[in-house]
C-alpha cells in the first residue's frame, strides 16, 4: 500500500472517528469530559491535516510547529477529559508550562538550530510524560464503573508510550534526512497505520466508557428507586399501622378528641356526648388569635386552659382544654386539634387542698404568734413587764464583744429600793409589788432606748448603758436616783433607791464585773442608803 493511500485513510478514518464522537455527544447522554476527549481527537485529526501541507510554500508554524504541539495537545485534552470524567481536578499551569517549552523548543530546532532528529525526540519525549499521566489516571483511583473499557485505553496509552520510545530509540540510531517531508520517511507507513489504529482504539474506548458508565448509573438509578419503592412500602405500612393504632387508642380513650374548623364549628373525633353545647368562648378567641397570627405571617402557639361547661349529655364538669392548629403544606390554616379531659376530682382535690393550705397558713401565724410570746415571756419578768435576769445576762455577754471590737465603753448600774423590806412588812406585798411595778415603768420611760434594764432579783434592777463612761453613767445615775427620790409612790408615799456604777474594763470577766458593781451597791448601802457610788 503506498503512502498516500495511507494517508487519504488515516484521515479518513480520523475524520469518521471524530464524526462519531460528535454525532454521540450531541444527541446522547454523555458526562463531563467527553466533550474534552472529542477537542483531544478534533487536535489530532487537525495535525495530520496540517502535516500534509507542503512545507516549500507554507511557513514552517502551519506546518511543523502547530501540526506537531497539535498532536501533543491532543495527549494533554485525553489527560483532562479523562480527569474530568472521573472528578478529579487538572492544573492547568502545568499545561500552560508544557506546552510554551514545548513550542519553545520547536520553535529553537525549525528557525535556530533546524534539526529534525531533535523535533522528532521533543515531540516523543512530552508525548511519553503525558502518556505515564494518563496510564497512571486511568489505572490508579479507579471508579466504581471501571471496566473493559478502561483497559482498552490503558492498551492504547501503552501501545502510543511504546511506540515513542521506539521512535526515541531509532532516531538516535539512524539519523533522518533533511529533506522531512512526510511522505519521504521510510517508516511512513508503519507511523500512519498506528495514528489509525490508535485512533480507532481511542474512539471506541471512549464511547465504550460513556457507555459503560451510563450502565452503572442506570442500574444504581434502579437499585436507588427500588430502595425508595421499598422504603415508601415499608413507610406505607408503618403509617397504616399508626393509624390504626391512634384509632384504636381515640375509641377507648376517657379523653374527648375534637376538632374545629375556621369557621367555629366544633365536631368529635370520639365521644361526640361529651362536647360543649357549643363552642366556648376561649375556644372562639384562641381560633380568631391562630387566623391572625397566621394571615401576618407568625407562629402560631398551643392552647391550654381549665373550663367548666355543661356537655351535650346535660352533665357539667371541669375539664382541662389543650388544643394545636393543623397547618398544610403551604402553611394555611386546617383546622384546630383538641383534647378535653374531665378533671372534676383533680377540681375538687385542689379544692380541699388550697383550704387545707389556708389552715395551715392560719395554724402557722398562730404558732409563730404562740413562739413569740413564749419567747417574750421567757425573756420578760412577769411583774413589772421588764427584762428578766436572763435576758440580761445574754445581752450583756453580746454587748461586750461589740464594745471589744468597736472599742466604746459599756457601764452597769446595780441598784435596789432601800428599807423595802419595811414597805412589805407596812403595808403588805401587793404594795410592795405595786411599787415595783410603778418603779420600773418610770424608769423605761426615763431611759435610752439602746439601754437594757432588768429585773436581777427581789427589789434589785441592773442597767446596761451602752456607749458611756464612767463619768456619763454616774450622771445617769444620779438623774435617775432624783427622780426616783421626787416621785410619790401611791400608798407609800415616797421611796429612795441606791446605786452602783461601774465601768467594764476588759479584759475582765462578766462575773468579776457584776461583782464590782455589786461592791459599789453596798457601798452606797453602807455609806447611807440614797446615794451613787461609782466604782
Amino acid at each position: 500500500m503506498d503512502s498516500i493511500t495511507l494517508i487519504v485513510g488515516s484521515l479518513v478514518t480520523g475524520f469518521s472517528a471524530t464524526v462519531v464522537m460528535a454525532v454521540v455527544y450531541l444527541t446522547r447522554r454523555t458526562y463531563h469530559g467527553f466533550g474534552t476527549l472529542l477537542a483531544g481527537n478534533g487536535a489530532r485529526l487537525l495535525a495530520a491535516l496540517l502535516f500534509l501541507l507542503p512545507r516549500e510554500s507554507i511557513s514552517a508554524w502551519l506546518t511543523i510547529i502547530l501540526p506537531n504541539y497539535l498532536l501533543l495537545a491532543g495527549l494533554l485534552l485525553f489527560l483532562r477529559g479523562i480527569r474530568q470524567f472521573r472528578h478529579r481536578r487538572s492544573d492547568w499551569r502545568i499545561e500552560v508550562t508544557l506546552s510554551l517549552l514545548f513550542i519553545g523548543l520547536l520553535y529553537w530546532f525549525t528557525y535556530v538550530d533546524p534539526n529534525l532528529n531533535y523535533r522528532v525526540i521533543v515531540l516523543n519525549l512530552f508525548s511519553i510524560g503525558v502518556l505515564l499521566a494518563l496510564l497512571w489516571t486511568q489505572h490508579s483511583a479507579r471508579p466504581p464503573w471501571y471496566g473493559t473499557a478502561d483497559r482498552i485505553l490503558e492498551a492504547v496509552w501503552l501501545m502510543l508510550l511504546l511506540a515513542s520510545v521506539v521512535r526515541i530509540a531509532t532516531t538516535f540510531r539512524t539519523s533522518l534526512p533533511e529533506d522531512d517531508t512526510i511522505t519521504n520517511h521510510a517508516d511512513l507507513n508503519q507511523w500512519l497505520l498506528l495514528m489509525i489504529f490508535s485512533a480507532l482504539l481511542i474512539v471506541l474506548g471512549q464511547l465504550m466508557t460513556n457507555s459503560q458508565r451510563l450502565r452503572y448509573d442506570l442500574n444504581a438509578t434502579r437499585q436507588a428507586a427500588q430502595r425508595d419503592l421499598e422504603e415508601r412500602q415499608r413507610i406505607e405500612q408503618r403509617l397504616r399501622r399508626s393509624e390504626e393504632r391512634y384509632r384504636r387508642l381515640a375509641e377507648y380513650t376517657c379523653d374527648t378528641i375534637w376538632t374545629i374548623d375556621s369557621a367555629g364549628q366544633m365536631a368529635a373525633v370520639n365521644a361526640p356526648q361529651r362536647l360543649p353545647i357549643e363552642t366556648p368562648e376561649p375556644l372562639q378567641h384562641y381560633l380568631q388569635q391562630t387566623l391572625n397570627a397566621l394571615a401576618t405571617g407568625a407562629d402560631p402557639v398551643s392552647f391550654h386552659t381549665d373550663l367548666n361547661y355543661r356537655s351535650r349529655d346535660g352533665s357539667s364538669a371541669w375539664y382541662e382544654l389543650v388544643a394545636y392548629p393543623l397547618l398544610d403544606d403551604d402553611n394555611r390554616f386546617v383546622e384546630l386539634l383538641g383534647v378535653s379531659r374531665d378533671i372534676s376530682d383533680h377540681q375538687q382535690q385542689l379544692h380541699e387542698l388550697q383550704q387545707a393550705h389556708e389552715a395551715t397558713k392560719i395554724a402557722n401565724h398562730q404558732l409563730r404568734l404562740a413562739n413569740s410570746e413564749l419567747q417574750r415571756r421567757a425573756e420578760t419578768d412577769p411583774l413589772t413587764g421588764c427584762r428578766n435576769r436572763r435576758y440580761l445576762e445574754m445581752r450583756l455577754a453580746a454587748a461586750m464583744t461589740q464594745a471589744l471590737s468597736s472599742e466604746q465603753p459599756l457601764a452597769l448600774l446595780l441598784f435596789d429600793i432601800d428599807h423595802f423590806k419595811q414597805v412589805n412588812d407596812i403595808y403588805g406585798h401587793l404594795v410592795g409589788d405595786a411599787v415595783l411595778v410603778e418603779l420600773s415603768q418610770l424608769l423605761r420611760e426615763t431611759l435610752r432606748s439602746r439601754d437594757q434594764l432588768a429585773r436581777w432579783g427581789g427589789e434589785e434592777f441592773l442597767l446596761l448603758i451602752t456607749e458611756s463612761d464612767l463619768e456619763a453613767a454616774t450622771a445617769i445615775a444620779e438623774r435617775l436616783r432624783h427622780l426616783v427620790a421626787h416621785h410619790a409612790f401611791p400608798s407609800v408615799g415616797t421611796i429612795t433607791i441606791s446605786l452602783g456604777v461601774t465601768c467594764w474594763q476588759p479584759p475582765e470577766s462578766l462575773d468579776h464585773w457584776l461583782q464590782r458593781a455589786d461592791e459599789a451597791l453596798y457601798a452606797a448601802k453602807r455609806d447611807g442608803r440614797n446615794r451613787v457610788v461609782a466604782y
